[in-house]
């Protein structure tokens, strides 16, 4: 960003403090928040990056920032304004140690944005607290507190006090740390290729061409990881259809489905259309899917999807797959509705808009999805439960009590599946998020019996 003259003010800047400001207000989710920002913006393509990454950064970083600027405020009474303390946040994440932005940028671009939305009168304080953040930067994470109870945890790993008692009691300390380190890093973006439109080496050479670096996932060939930070608005693979984003934990899942153009396949929940638009490419042509979606704009959305990727084989419907009277199905991909605790490296506002009361009611909608499953699946045919969380409430809570209510149902582990590193004892599949690179996720397959 170029700096800005002393009576002036950064327009980019100013646009991501006040959508942070809107986010205390009514936590959602931040592509919405940023979109509905950007159509009254006329920002170029970088300053709408920038504007994302000043936003992401702060919400993902939030508890650690307000610790360390916590330190050199004296009455934090004095940081209920809003504004205020949003604009401290926005300060000290571009001073935090691995950030591009000057010193200098980061405290006057502040300093300026303070006169601008809040009074002169302000601007020292907020000159001086910047300036004791800066000097002690490159000891940020020394200064983190070190010690085992939930609120040192949640402010070492900026994750909220009851998303990190929650992944303790369900899943230990130790694992539940793991989750917490690899939640604060941010993912890379993974696409993977159309194999219906191009191979691994045309869509090779095309990155190449346009000059983005790529590395291959150690898990499957067909998924490329891209750095966080690239630029995908001019990539003509991604519009043609020939790849689209999915994370490696999303095709994995799939892959437990049981493969084949005559195969008859209901994907309940099914939008974006990652997961069906992947069976639908192992199948080949024809596929015999039917895509499920609640939503109407949703539905609209994975549609065009499925357009762009040239998947016509693929009957979509815009239904509640609760009262789906459809015919019977050879097998059942179930996605359902989460909390989505395991997508938070990409999704970091997840620890505000969710809760344990939250979680309650989402476990009763995918019991009620599943009895639906049971329902719309043909004798002898599969049902695979899938969610991207890792709260046990949404996961093996969800197993054994759809267990016990349908005792016509086997645990089904598909013969010769090649991810059984994530096979848990039981019979179930957890994919820890990796950092970097892998969202978490749980699923599980069962066989009806009659």
């Amino acid at each position: 960003m170029k700096p800005t003259t002393k009576t002036e003010f950064d327009p980019v800047r100013l646009a991501a403090v006040e959508i942070l400001c809107d986010f205390d207000r009514a936590p959602s989710p931040l592509p919405e928040l940023i979109e509905s920002r950007m159509i009254r913006e006329d920002f170029s393509a970088r300053d709408r990056a920038f504007v994302s990454n000043l936003v992401y950064g702060v919400v993902r970083f939030r508890e650690q920032l307000d610790y360390i600027i916590g330190k050199f405020v004296s009455n934090r009474k004095s940081l209920r304004n809003r504004q205020k303390l949003n604009l401290l946040r926005l300060g000290a994440f571009q001073l935090m140690p691995e950030s591009r932005v000057p010193t200098s940028a980061a405290i006057n671009e502040t300093v300026n944005l303070t006169r601008k939305l809040l009074t002169d009168g302000l601007t020292g304080f907020m000159n001086a607290v910047l300036r004791n953040v800066a000097s002690v930067s490159k000891d940020w994470n020394d200064l983190l507190p070190s010690g085992a109870a939930v609120d040192m945890l949640s402010v070492k790993y900026a994750q909220s006090k009851w998303l990190v008692e929650t992944l303790i009691n369900d899943c230990g300390r130790d694992v539940a740390i793991s989750y917490l380190e690899a939640f604060i890093r941010r993912l890379s973006i993974t696409l993977r290729i159309n194999r219906l439109r191009i191979s691994n080496r045309e869509f090779e050479q095309a990155l190449d061409q346009q000059g983005i670096s790529y590395s291959h996932s150690e898990f499957h060939d067909d998924y490329y990881m891209l750095s966080n930070d690239a630029d995908l608005s001019d990539l003509k693979e991604l519009e043609s259809g020939r790849c689209f984003v999915q994370n490696v934990s999303s095709g994995i899942v799939a892959e437990l489905l049981p493969p084949g153009p005559d195969t008859r396949i209901l994907d309940m929940c099914a939008a974006p259309g990652g997961k069906a638009a992947t069976l639908a490419i192992i199948c080949g042509h024809p596929a015999n899917i039917t895509a499920l979606e609640v939503d109407k704009s949703r539905f609209d959305s994975m549609r065009k999807n499925f357009v762009r990727l040239g998947l016509d084989s693929i009957s979509s419907e815009c239904a509640d797959a609760r009262s789906y009277a459809g015919e019977q199905f050879d097998a059942v991909l179930l996605d359902a509705p989460c909390s989505g605790v395991g997508t938070i490296a990409k999704h970091p506002e997840i620890k505000y808009t969710q809760n344990r009361g939250n979680i309650a009611k989402l476990s009763r909608i995918q019991s009620e999805l599943l009895d639906s499953a049971a329902r719309l699946v043909a004798k002898d045919g599969v049902i695979v439960y899938s969610v991207c969380t890792l709260t046990a409430a949404e996961t093996v809570q969800v197993f054994e009590e759809f267990m016990e209510k349908h005792p016509n149902f086997n645990l089904d582990v598909p013969t010769g599946f090649q991810y059984h590193q994530f096979v848990q004892s039981q019979g179930c599949m957890l994919i820890p998020p990796c950092a970097g690179t892998m969202e978490g996720m749980f699923a599980f397959r069962v066989r009806k019996n009659g």
